[in-house]
């Protein structure tokens, strides 16, 4: 393949309508009553094609995936998980959130409760009964809440959430510049967005991942993904062309992801820090400490009187990881104990070697495809029953 061939190819990929889909979400519900118009979301929908059989489809396995900062819905495109999705037979849906890409804007204080009401409405559309839930980074605090009050979306015989490199609140990381980020006036974070507007096209990791524009801003060491050049002997071979698509491609999503509305970020980071001026800044909680009990709680009373698969949650930390640190792994780790989880919960970790806050998901570090071959797995085709959501919210 030439260059030019594989370049165009390249931006043929990136033209792909799986990484362009538009839903729109009815104007319907209560916090929806102020907006003249239907809310507009932004998707991707990769790996595994969905089946034309419902019923076949929910045999099927399918992500529910919440990345970082600037993650999106290129985050499978950034991650290169589209061949290893496909071979493992994995589906994976992907929502910009609200102001990213080309989701409408939200006030801040309506953050998480748009993102709670466009996920299963979005899966609804979708026709996809029950997903697993995974997630990157500051994904965490959305997928936590995902899980909490939409447990019902949650696969009955393999209810999972999947979390790689969570994000920790600085007072319980200690990272440096996650300290000093908190200190930094609230008016300049919300004003966060026009910086990234501004920043070279040349400066990849700043639109791709979750850490970029905060690692760069501080000067902290940086390994981006596609800069882990060993690949593990667990990962997905690519093919010369494939390597070569790979290559072109990574210059060009940059481009793609600044075309679209970053205005969102400012939010994010404000949510991520607990800036909201809210009581419980994380929705129905405040912190993750508190998060473990309270799930608990709605776990031991969904179970009552039932024989029913516990709720699995597998952490994956990074060896090396800037934003968190050790600290902050053993901080989070430290919440799941036996006691906590209270016998309803089946909580498991590992830090995976030869990786970072940003590269834990690449293709090369293999993690990716042990992930996909884990969740991949088929379930029992069952008969459909009509199921009311159940938990707070």
């Amino acid at each position: 393949m030439t260059r030019q061939a594989a370049m165009n190819e390249a931006l043929t990929y990136l033209a792909d309508a799986r990484y362009h889909r538009v839903f729109h979400l009815a104007s319907r519900t209560p916090s929806h009553q102020r907006r003249d118009k239907r809310f507009r979301v932004t998707y991707s929908d990769i790996g595994r094609p969905a089946c034309e059989n419902e019923d076949e489809e929910a045999g099927k396995a399918t992500v529910f995936f919440c990345g970082g900062l600037f993650a999106g819905r290129w985050f499978g495109a950034c991650i290169k998980a589209d061949l290893v999705l496909k071979a493992r037979g994995v589906r994976l849906i992907n929502i910009d959130r609200p102001g990213m890409g080309g989701t409408d804007e939200v006030p801040l204080s309506e953050r998480l409760n748009v993102f709670m009401e466009i996920v299963p409405a979005l899966l609804a559309h979708l026709k996809i009964r029950h997903v697993s839930v995974a997630c990157h980074s500051g994904g965490v605090v959305y997928a936590m809440n995902l899980i909490m009050q939409h447990r019902h979306l949650l696969h009955p015989q393999r209810p999972t959430l999947d979390i790689f490199a969570p994000w920790v609140h600085g007072s319980h990381s200690g990272k440096t510049a996650m300290v000093l980020t908190d200190l930094i006036p609230r008016g300049c974070i919300s004003r966060f967005h026009h910086l990234v507007e501004l920043v070279n096209n040349g400066v990849l990791p700043v639109f791709l991942f979750s850490s970029g524009v905060v690692v760069k801003t501080f000067g902290i060491d940086y390994n981006p993904a596609w800069e882990t050049k060993a690949e593990s002997s667990d990962c997905v071979s690519l093919t010369e062309n494939e390597r070569r698509l790979e290559w072109y491609m990574n210059p060009e999503l940059p481009k793609y992801i600044a075309a679209e509305s970053v205005r969102g970020v400012s939010d994010e980071v404000l949510l991520l820090l607990k800036r909201t001026n809210h009581s419980q800044p994380w929705g129905l909680w405040d912190d993750t400490d508190d998060y473990v009990s309270r799930l608990a709680a709605q776990e031991t009373t969904l179970r009552a009187g039932k024989d029913t698969p516990l709720l699995k949650i597998r952490t994956y930390y990074a060896a090396s990881d800037n934003m968190i640190g050790k600290q902050g792994s053993r901080w989070f780790d430290g919440l799941w104990t036996t006691e906590a989880c209270g016998g309803v919960i089946d909580f498991a970790s590992r830090t995976c070697p030869g990786t970072t806050h940003e590269s834990i998901l690449d293709r090369k570090s293999g993690i990716l495809n042990q992930w996909a071959v884990e969740v991949g797995k088929p379930y029992a085709v069952v008969e459909q029953k009509v199921e009311g959501e159940t938990g707070q919210g």
